[in-house]
C-alpha cells in the first residue's frame, strides 16, 4: 500500500515523496500535595506525507490511515506543490521575492475517524497495574519532605511512552522501530521568612515500565531537596565577566543550548549561525572536541533510525577545537550540500523532521581538576543548570542555577 501512496505523490512534479507513520502511547503519572493528582493515558496516530522540488517542502498529515485516507493525504501534497510551483514562477516573472522555495507549507486533512492499519505499531492494555508507580511517586514525595521541615510542596512525576514508526521513500528506504521512553522528575519547594526556592532532579533513558527498578528515586528526591534549600539559604551569585568552569556530565547542556543549535541545518542553510561556512575553520579551544552520537545504549537520544528513515549515527562535530561537521537533515542536505548525518527529527507526524541533536557532550580531555583552576584567581564552578536560551545569530546564551 505504501508504494502506492508514493506513487501517488509523485504524479505532479516532485522529485522526493516520503510517507511517515507514527503510533505512540503514552501515560503520565502525576503525585501533587502528598496524594495522587492524576494518572493521564494518550494515544497518537497517524501520517505525515512530504513531497520535495528541488528545495521546496510540501508537507500534509492525517490520522486516516485507511489505503483511501492516505491516498486523499497524497494527492493534496502533490497538488499544493503544483500550484506553489506555479505561483512562485509567476512572482519571479513578474520580479516579486518568492519565498515559496524555501518555505515548508502543512496541510492538515483528515482528523475524524482515525484507522489503524493492520499490524501497524504496538497496543499496550490500558490497564497495566500501576502500582509500581504510584508507589515510586509517593517515596519520593516522602523521602523529599523527610529531608527538612523547610520544604512546603513535592511535585513528581512519571512518563512512560512507548512509540512505533515506519518511514517509506521514494529513495528506497522503508525502516521501522519500536522506540520506548521513560522520564521521571521531582520537584521539592523549600520555603522559609516568606522567601520560597525550588530544587529540581530529573532522570530519563530508554526503557520500559519494568525498568523503573533501575531507578534510585530516594536519590533523586533527595537531590532535589537538598538543592532547594542550598538555593533558598544561598546569598546573590557575583556578577561581572570572570572564567567560569563547567562541571563533569554537565557541558554538553551548556554546548547544546549555546553551539549544538547553531550547528544544526535548520540554522545554517539560512545563514542565521555564527557557524555557517565556517567548516574545517578554528571554532573552539585545541582541547574542546564536541560530539552527537544517536548510538549510546541506553541514552535518551538514542535511535536506530531518525526520523527520516536514516540510519544513525555518531558525528564529531568539533575536534580538537576545528568544525568537522553540521547536524544535518535530508533538506538542510539539499539546501546546504553537506552530507547528511542521520539527525531528522519530528516532534509528532504531524510535523515535517528538521534537523536537532541526539546526545551531545564533550568528549574527555586530559587536564585533571587541580590544572583547570591553578590559574583562576576568581571565578565560578558550574555543577547544573536548569534553565537556558541561546541566540546563535547574535552569540548570546543566557542559563541560570
Amino acid at each position: 500500500m505504501l508504494h502506492k501512496i508514493i506513487d501517488e505523490a509523485l504524479t505532479q512534479g516532485a522529485d522526493f515523496a516520503e510517507v511517515y507513520l507514527e503510533n505512540t502511547r503514552r501515560r503520565q503519572f502525576t503525585y501533587l500535595g502528598g496524594r495522587p493528582e492524576k494518572a493521564v493515558s494518550g494515544h497518537t496516530l497517524g501520517a505525515g506525507i512530504r513531497l520535495f522540488a528541488g528545495t521546496e517542502q510540501i508537507y500534509t498529515y492525517t490520522n486516516d490511515l485507511s489505503e483511501e485516507g492516505l491516498l486523499r493525504a497524497a494527492r493534496q501534497a502533490a497538488a499544493a506543490l503544483k500550484a506553489g510551483g506555479m505561483k512562485g514562477r509567476q512572482d519571479r516573472e513578474r520580479g516579486k521575492d518568492s519565498e515559496s522555495a524555501d518555505e515548508q507549507r502543512t496541510i492538515p486533512t483528515s482528523r475524524a475517524g482515525a484507522t489503524e492499519p493492520e499490524h501497524f505499531g504496538n497496543s499496550p492494555s490500558e490497564r497495566r497495574t500501576a502500582k509500581a508507580q504510584w508507589e515510586a511517586l509517593r517515596l519520593m514525595d516522602k523521602t523529599a519532605r523527610a529531608h527538612s521541615s523547610l520544604i512546603t510542596q513535592v511535585h513528581a512525576e512519571l512518563i512512560e511512552t512507548a512509540k512505533t514508526v515506519r518511514i517509506m521513500n521514494s529513495e528506497g528506504i522503508h525502516r521501522s522501530e519500536n522506540r520506548n521512553y521513560l522520564n521521571s522528575f521531582v520537584q521539592a519547594f523549600a520555603e522559609d521568612g516568606g522567601n520560597k526556592e525550588l530544587g529540581y532532579e530529573r532522570t530519563g533513558f530508554l526503557g520500559t515500565a519494568e525498568d523503573w527498578s533501575k531507578v534510585d528515586f530516594a536519590a533523586l528526591a533527595r537531590e532535589a531537596a537538598a538543592q532547594s534549600l542550598r538555593i533558598l539559604k544561598a546569598g546573590w551569585a557575583p556578577a561581572g565577566e570572570m572564567p567560569v568552569l563547567l562541571d563533569n556530565g554537565f557541558g554538553g547542556v551548556i554546548f547544546h543550548e549555546a553551539c549544538g543549535h547553531g550547528l544544526e541545518t535548520t540554522s545554517v542553510a539560512k545563514n542565521a549561525s555564527v557557524f555557517a561556512g565556517k567548516l574545517g575553520e578554528k571554532v573552539a579551544s585545541d582541547v574542546v572536541t564536541a560530539i552527537d552520537d544517536g548510538t549510546l545504549p541506553g541514552d535518551y537520544g538514542s535511535l536506530a533510525i531518525d526520523d527520516e528513515g536514516e540510519l544513525t549515527r555518531r558525528t564529531v562535530l568539533i575536534e580538537n577545537g576545528v568544525l568537522k561537521s553540521y547536524i544535518v537533515d535530508k533538506m538542510g542536505a539539499r539546501k546546504t550540500g553537506y552530507a547528511i548525518t542521520g539527525s531528522g527529527r519530528r516532534q509528532d507526524y504531524r510535523f515535517a523532521p528538521t534537523s536537532r541533536m541526539r546526545n551531545t557532550f564533550i568528549a574527555p580531555g586530559t587536564s585533571t581538576f587541580e590544572e583547570m583552576i591553578k590559574d583562576i584567581d576568581y571565578g565560578l564552578l558550574c555543577e547544573k543548570n536548569s534553565v537556558a536560551d541561546r541566540y546563535p545569530r547574535e552569540r548570546a546564551h543566557t542559563t541560570s542555577r
